[in-house]
Parts: C-alpha cells; structure tokens; sequence
C-alpha cells in the first residue's frame, strides 16, 4: 500500500484544498533544493532501517505539501511504503481523522460493521476508530492501530506523510504524539508533517512536538526570492518577464508559491505577456488570488482570529494594537497570542505600537464582512480613537463609515473636517463630512444651520443635490430659524438659478414671517429679472413698492 491516492479516490477538490499550498502536488519546486536535499537524506535513512522525524513549517501557500509530496513519489519509487493523510478543517471535529486515513492506507478499505481486531492484521473501520454507536457495545482500542503500524514498518521501512498538521483533530494528535514517543532509532519508521503557522488550537502540533528519541529535523519553507519568480514567470508565461513586471508580481504575492503560482496561471491563460503594461490586469488577478488563499488558510480558524482580522482591516493603521483588541473584543492576552501567529503567517506586519495588515488580505476581509458588522465595528473603532486623542483625519475616516453614534463629539470633529476640506478645495470630502454629520441626532435648529451649509458646498460640486436641499429648507416653514429661509433664496439666487428662486419666493410667501416678507418679494423680482420666456409662470406675487420697505427691496 502507498497512501491515500493509491487504491481510494481522493474526494478532495483538485482545484482548492485547505492547506498550504493550494495545487498541493502540482508545485513547481524552485528554490527547494536545501530542504529536498534533507528530504532525500533522511529517506536514504529510511532505506537502511533508521527512524527520523521531519516537519516543514512556514507561510500558508509556501510549497510545505508539495515538498511532502516530492519526498513521497521518492520513497515510493524507492520502494518504501508510503502511508498519507491529510487533515482539513471540516475535520476537526471527527475523532482521528487522521489516523482513519492512515489506517485506509495501511490496510484498504474497511468491510462494514464490526470492531476492528487487535492483530493489526485486518482493516481498522472508522467506527472503531470514533467509538461505537449507541447499537455496539465494544468499546474503541486505546490508540487505534499503533502497534499494527510500528509492526507493519518492521516488515517493510514505511514513510508517514501527515499534510496541513494545523488542522488535526484533537485525538489524532494524541495519536502521533504517542508514535513520536515510541519510535527508536531502529524503527525503519519516517513521520514528515507539514502545517503553516495558522493554527485553529494556539500553538500549532509541529511546534509543540515532544522530544524524540529520534533525529528530528525542522524546516522552515521561505518564499521565493525575484531569482525564483522570474524563473516562475519564464516558466508559467513562456517567456521572460521584464524587470518591472517580476518586481510587481513578487510584490503583490509576497513570493508565496502558491499566490504566485495561480496569479501566473490565470495570468497567462487570458493571453497576457509579461510586460509592465499589464501590470492592471496583474494587479486585478494578484487579488482575487491573494484573497482567496488567504480565505482557505483563516477556514476552520476559531471565531476570534476572523474578529481580529476584521478589527485590523478597520482601524488597525488607525490604532495601536491594544485599542484594536478592545474594538474587537478580544482580552489582551488573547491578543497578544493571536498577533504572534498572525505575524508568523506573514498575514499583519508590525510597525511600531500598530499591526497593519496587508493591503490584499485587508480589501478582502473588508469585501466579504457582513454590513452590519462592519459598521459596527467602525462605530467601536470610533469610539476608541476618540478616547485616544486620535486626530480629526482619522476619526473622520471611522466616523464616515460607521452609523449614527449620538456621541456629543461627533458632530464638532465632522464640522472641523468640514472646514479643513474647504480650506483644501476637496468639495467633495467637505459634502461627505456634513451628509454625516447630519445622520446624527441634531436640535432642529442646529439640522437646519449645517444643511444650508451643506447646499452651499453642494451648490459647487453638486447643484442639482443643492437645490433639492434648499427647497426643503424653504418649506420647513417655521422648523428653521428666523432669516434662515431668506438665505436659503438667496443662495438658489447667487447660483443664478432664477426658476428655483421664484418658486422659492412664492411659496415661502404663503407662511412668511414678520421680518421674512419684504425680502422674499426682493429675492423674488430679482431673479425675475434675469428669467426667459420659456421658463414656466409662477403664482403672482406682489410688486415692489415705491419706497422699498428694507435692503433687500
């Protein structure tokens, strides 16, 4: 027997896994050679009956499977005995999953029903490896078939294979720990394992590996250097990429062998060369890509670790890292061990006091966030940059996307951003910061004051916004303060909009106040003035006097 592929189908998706590299197999193997050259050394060993264990470790997605993957096609083709599982996320739960497909792989496929015998010399069912259901009474064997492995590897030198160990069930875990322990030098017994360092129980089994009575060896997968992208563009693009082109790719992937590797291929099958004029489209690719490794390495992860990314993604180059645990939640020490396996999976970068998450993985979490939950946790990160004497800049960037806060300081940070977006000309930005601080809860005279502010700006980089606000405020009646209306013509007037401004007089006539009236008839004969014969009639409205009663007339 030589492993999970030999005599069962894989129901496993050959286009996405969950481990760290996502082809598995298919992996180009460039800038592998240190770790095939101990790979190879210790299978040597193998052959001469020596035991060892070896465990790859780095990034998601940097080739560690398809590393295990070379060192199993060796054994076989070596004529070693290649037994391999590989966990999965969906697993977890499954008590030794792992074990059940090693157990497949020793011994074929299990007959249903029945325990399985003690001989190791039958299939082990997955029954009797998860317990018995509530119709069977015998109970599972304590580490299910590791005295039938450790047998069956004296007869024949064996090579364990156990991929994404990140993902282990709780028993199976125990299991191979308990084979570490009893492996001696003699045993012609190998175990590699693979996993990266995004583990779903803290502290990932490869790290935690107890001490062997073996030679064990630890390897560290890196990515790629611009040495080896480019000898993956020449190899993926069938052609040499040009300097600027294997900079930008190297960049957007980070040289992860996986990232790069299906960013090339889809790459070059819409025909593209690589040439900096498609660094756009590289771009566009580079992505989703990126995106979507990242979303099958964080799958299984604990609730918590998807919390934190979010929190990151929101406000974590706004706050320092430990007001981001707070916007998430999460207690400090939890934190503390969270940001130390998210660094070592290359997922945040820490600056400072501030954890900053990658540009491609942060679009992404922002991406796929259920609405609610964003806004909330804008609302919470405005809360905390507040608190932290954050400046206006940055409370406003939270505060624009989060909901209503009620906070009595939101609306004066809004106002100043207001201002400093006028003093810089960004029309634009200064109608954002007033449309949001007008979602808050405001005095009806207050509300009134920043929306005809609001017009104002509108009238520059929005006008037809503008006039739809200052009708609303002329037909507020007596909800707008004293002399608020009259500036509220006259401001559809500055704008030379004569139609709205008799429309606007007229109507404001009907409920005009004591001090309103003479300017509204003003307001009202001016812009009829500068009106054509094509504009529409409006209702009369009375004429001038002959001594005009105030400024305006």
């Amino acid at each position: 027997m030589t492993g999970r592929n030999d005599k069962s189908p894989s129901t496993r998706s050959t286009a996405w896994t969950y481990g760290p590299d996502i082809h598995g197999d298919e992996l180009p193997l460039f800038e592998r050679r240190p770790e095939q050259t101990v790979l190879h050394a210790v299978l040597a060993e193998l052959s001469g009956g020596r035991a060892a264990v070896v465990t790859l470790t780095g990034r998601p997605g940097h080739a560690q499977n398809a590393l295990l993957g070379w060192a199993a096609r060796l054994a076989r083709e070596s004529g070693l005995r290649v037994l391999r599982a590989q966990a999965a996320p969906a697993e977890g739960e499954l008590r030794y999953g792992v074990v059940a497909q090693l157990m497949t792989a020793l011994y074929g496929p299990a007959q249903a029903g029945g325990p399985a015998r003690e001989d190791g010399q039958v299939p082990h069912s997955l029954r009797a490896l998860t317990g018995p259901d509530e119709h069977e009474q015998y109970e599972p064997q304590p580490l299910p078939g590791l005295q039938g492995l450790l047998r069956a590897a004296r007869s024949t030198p064996t090579l364990l294979v156990v991929e994404d160990a990140q993902w282990l069930d709780a028993a199976s875990q125990h299991w191979l720990e308990t084979l570490v322990r009893r492996l001696t030098p003699d045993t012609p017994l190998v175990i590699m394992a693979s996993g990266s360092a995004l583990s779903a129980g803290g502290p990932d089994w490869l790290s935690a590996l107890p001490a062997a009575p073996v030679p064990t060896k630890r390897l560290v997968v890196h990515g790629l250097s611009e040495g080896g992208v480019a000898a993956a563009v020449r190899l993926i693009c069938g052609a040499s990429g040009d300097p600027r082109f294997t900079r930008a790719v190297r960049t957007a992937t980070g040289g992860n062998p996986t990232a790069l590797y299906e960013v090339l291929r889809r790459f070059a099958d819409h025909g593209h060369e690589p040439v900096a004029a498609r660094l756009s489209e590289l771009k566009t690719i580079a992505t989703a890509v990126v995106g979507d490794l990242v979303t099958h390495a964080l799958s299984g992860l604990p609730a918590e670790v998807t919390t934190l990314l979010r929190a990151l993604a929101v406000c974590g180059d706004l706050l320092p890292f430990s007001l981001v645990c707070a916007v998430a939640g999460l207690r400090a020490a939890v934190g503390r061990d969270l940001r130390a396996m998210l660094e070592a999976a290359g997922l945040i970068t820490s600056v400072g006091m501030k954890a900053l998450i990658c540009p491609m993985v942060k679009a992404r979490l922002l991406e796929d966030m259920p609405a609610d939950e964003r806004a909330a946790l804008h609302s919470r990160a405005a809360e905390q940059a507040y608190r932290a004497s954050v400046n206006d800049e940055d409370l406003t960037h939270l505060l624009l996307r989060s909901p209503p806060l009620g906070s009595s300081w939101a609306v004066p940070v809004l106002r100043r951003s207001f201002a400093a977006a006028l003093r810089a000309e960004n029309h634009d930005n200064a109608v954002a910061c007033l449309s949001r601080a007008l979602r808050e809860p405001l005095e009806p005279d207050r509300r009134s004051r920043l929306s005809l502010e609001l017009a104002a700006v509108e009238a520059v980089c929005s006008p037809e916004a503008g006039d739809r606000r200052l009708a609303e405020l002329v037909r507020a009646g007596g909800d707008v303060p004293d002399g608020l209306r009259i500036r509220a013509v006259d401001l559809a007037l500055a704008r030379g909009n004569s139609d709205a401004v008799r429309r606007f007089a007229a109507e404001a006539l009907h409920d005009a106040r004591d001090g309103e009236r003479d300017a509204l008839i003003a307001l009202f004969w001016l812009a009829d003035g500068a009106k054509d014969d094509t504009e529409p009639m409006v209702p009369e409205v009375p004429a001038l006097p002959d001594r005009p009663s105030g400024p305006a007339q």
